[in-house]
């Protein structure tokens, strides 16, 4: 093959290249419009799930003392906070109840205080509530609380609530006379036990809350009752409310005295 043939088909060969080449050049991008911006589109993240918040169970569960009156509709809105609920009983007709709805009951008697040495050291709390005398009281409930006081010191515990009752100390003048009237002519006892246990609770040094009650209702709750420092108040209240608001007492940093 001479010299100007190879250049021929040299030649030959490279034009027939140039479409092929030309075949993988990229279309010719358009130009962008004023105001519009030339940056790739941001690539769009996976749609965020909706996550349930839950209650967390608290480091150290919650002690009761009396399970009559309000005892059932307290476990049960202190385990609906996913509290760890220990109920001090030695009533046998309860026990189911409360176990089933949540509690652990444990059997003691307030006028025995060694008795309540086993419950302490049962299982670590953070709070007692005593509900000792929620609807009726006696002199013996002062005693009872006196003493579940004096345990939960023991124990080294810091956080007591307590049910009174309004009438007493500050609040004497709260009630109506027609509310006044009875309760001095026929149970003055009861506002005696409730001001001994309140005087013993203050000086106690533990970090406490008394919750004083007006009329107690059977009704069912209707979400209006509150808690508030005015000594001045008097009201009725449901047992299913009663039992919320104490456990809004429970974590509760400006309730504590």
């Amino acid at each position: 093959m001479n010299a100007s043939l190879r250049f021929i088909l040299a030649a030959l060969l490279l034009v027939s290249a140039v479409p092929a080449q030309a075949d993988k050049t990229s279309p010719a991008q358009e130009m962008a419009k004023p105001g519009e911006s030339t940056e790739p589109p941001k690539p769009r993240g996976a749609p965020v799930a909706v996550v349930s918040q839950l209650e967390l169970p608290r480091a150290g569960g919650v002690l009761v003392f009396g399970a009559d009156g309000i005892g059932l509709d307290l476990v049960r809105a202190l385990v609906a906070k996913a509290n760890h609920v220990t109920v001090v009983t030695d009533d046998e007709a309860k026990t189911r109840d409360l176990a089933a709805a949540g509690a652990t009951v444990m059997k003691a008697n307030l006028a025995d205080p060694e008795s309540l040495k086993a419950v302490f050291t049962s299982a670590p709390f953070r709070v007692v509530i005593s509900t000792v005398g929620e609807l009726d009281a006696a002199p013996d409930d002062a005693v009872d609380n006196k003493h579940a006081i004096d345990a939960t010191k023991a124990a080294g515990l810091e956080r007591f609530i307590m049910i009174s009752r309004i009438g007493v100390g500050d609040s004497a003048g709260a009630p109506p006379w027609y509310v006044r009237l009875p309760v001095k002519t026929f149970s003055g006892g009861v506002l005696d036990a409730d001001r001994a246990a309140e005087e013993y609770l203050r000086a106690s040094g533990l970090e406490y809350t008394i919750v004083r009650l007006g009329g107690v209702s059977y009704k069912p709750a209707d979400h209006t009752a509150v808690l508030t420092p005015d000594s001045k108040v008097y009201s009725q209240i449901t047992r299913s409310d009663l039992a919320v608001l104490l456990v809004k007492c429970v974590d509760d940093a400006t309730a504590i005295i």
